[in-house]
């Protein structure tokens, strides 16, 4: 046993090890060269923040060397080389090809004209430093392509890189306001749904995210918003507005991971079933920074729905009484909240129902009929009581049949603990004679 342990001990010790070794073990690439990471052309966006200037950050990277292995200080020199974006406008392939300007030279400042990249490292960062204020002032943003030509002079140890257009950049800018927006709508303005249970208690929680807005405490305000629904969705009810509460007073935004959070809770007693609202919510103010026009609102769609509104799948035995034949089914069915202890459903979902004629004629009307559901809490959870209530208010095609109602001579009952309806009723054929089904309906 003392033999074992003391070989797992080794064991262990020869793992240590080598993971420690590794990083300088490992070998660099036969060929390692600085590079620009943001090398050729980009797009980017210059923010104009409260402090009026923006520093921006281009990577110097050594390519194909590991930390470990990275044993000394390299310094890279470089340019402001006007001549690269020329060359770019005399390039006809180009997307900006003869448009292209340079940013004013009393617009934009770099830190000298070297970076280092340190030992143990492989990178590092070239700042340039932008006057947003000068450059709304002496750049046509509006017409104009501005853009910083970067070019990679010389380096102190490795080589610079040999590959086409690694070692120059052309750092192309637009100027942009920080702001704020609901993280919802990043893509577009979304609309979200919940659905409410009478007497819950649930929490719904929104992120606020922000374009630009740059680390920092920031106290976002939101508020209720008739005009924003007005505006997107004239056509839908709003939700009154104390039918809401924002669980806190305060939001506060940080930074990306630390998203202002807008927690919602819905007043049941305040909405009717069969309506759909839309709570519109708006970013009113966010410190130094306001709200983006398109995304800073959102839309909520609520629904007061009761606990027995679920997608089921139902399995159906039809017997006519005349005739005596039967017919079997499935179908799949999503009742409706109609109170909170009652849900309307679909009858029949399929094209025929054995011997279920509306009419002398023959014709099988009653594939859209639909019946209400009252369930009766009960002591035992595998026995709530149900009471059909016949549908009498909507077309003549979609109402309950004649006589609908629960078969004396059959249990009906509700499985509150498997979500199962087990249902047994009929209806009267034109003939006088009953028409029953046996319903199993399951919640998916």
């Amino acid at each position: 046993m003392k033999k074992i342990i003391f070989q797992s001990a080794l064991l262990i010790c020869a793992i240590l090890c080598a993971s420690c070794e590794s990083e300088s073990r490992w070998p660099d690439n036969d060929e390692s060269s600085i590079y620009l990471v943001q090398n050729g052309f980009t797009d980017n966006t210059v923010w104009n923040l409260d402090s009026g200037e923006y520093v921006a950050t281009v990577g110097v990277n050594c390519g194909g060397v590991r930390p470990g292995n990275q044993t000394q200080d390299i310094t890279v020199t470089y340019a402001i080389d006007k001549s690269i974006i020329d060359a770019y406008n005399d390039d006809i392939t180009q997307q900006y090809s003869g448009q292209l300007e340079m940013v004013p030279e009393s617009c934009f400042s770099v830190d000298g004209n070297t970076v280092t990249i340190a030992r143990g490292e492989v990178s590092a960062k070239l700042n340039i430093r932008f006057n947003v204020a000068k450059m709304l002032q002496e750049c046509d943003m509006v017409n104009k392509k501005y853009a910083v030509p970067i070019r990679l002079v010389s380096t102190s140890a490795k080589t610079l890189s040999d590959a086409e257009g690694f070692t120059e950049a052309i750092y192309a800018v637009n100027i942009d306001s920080p702001r704020f927006f609901f993280y919802c709508n990043e893509y577009g303005l979304a609309v979200n749904s919940v659905k409410v249970l009478p007497g819950s208690n649930t929490v719904e929680r929104y992120q606020i995210s922000g374009y630009g807005v740059p680390e920092g405490e920031y106290k976002i305000t939101v508020a209720y918003d008739p005009d924003a629904l007005a505006k997107e969705f004239p056509w839908e009810t709003i939700l009154p507005e104390d039918a809401y509460s924002v669980d806190d007073a305060e939001l506060v935004y940080h930074n990306e991971h630390s998203r202002a959070q807008v927690a919602l809770r819905f007043d049941s007693s305040k909405m009717d079933y069969l309506t759909s609202y839309y709570l519109p919510l708006s970013i009113v103010s966010g410190g130094p920074y306001g709200a983006d026009p398109e995304k800073k609102t959102l839309f909520v769609q609520v629904d007061l729905k009761n606990a027995y509104e679920k997608s089921y799948t139902s399995k159906i035995t039809v017997t006519d009484g005349s005739s005596g034949r039967s017919g079997g089914y499935s179908a799949k069915k999503s009742p409706t909240s109609y109170l909170e202890d009652v849900i309307e459903i679909q009858m029949i979902c399929n094209n025929t129902i054995a011997g279920a004629k509306s009419s002398q004629m023959g014709s099988t009307t009653y594939n859209n009929r639909y019946m209400r559901l009252r369930i009766i809490p009960a002591a035992d959870i595998h026995h709530y009581g149900v009471e059909i209530i016949p549908v009498t208010d909507k077309s003549k095609k979609n109402n309950s049949p004649d006589g609908l109602e629960l078969d004396p001579d059959a249990e009906s009952y509700y499985d509150a603990d498997q979500e199962r309806f087990v249902l047994n009723y009929r209806w009267k054929h034109t003939d006088g004679n009953w028409i029953t089904a046996t319903e199993y309906i399951q919640a998916n």
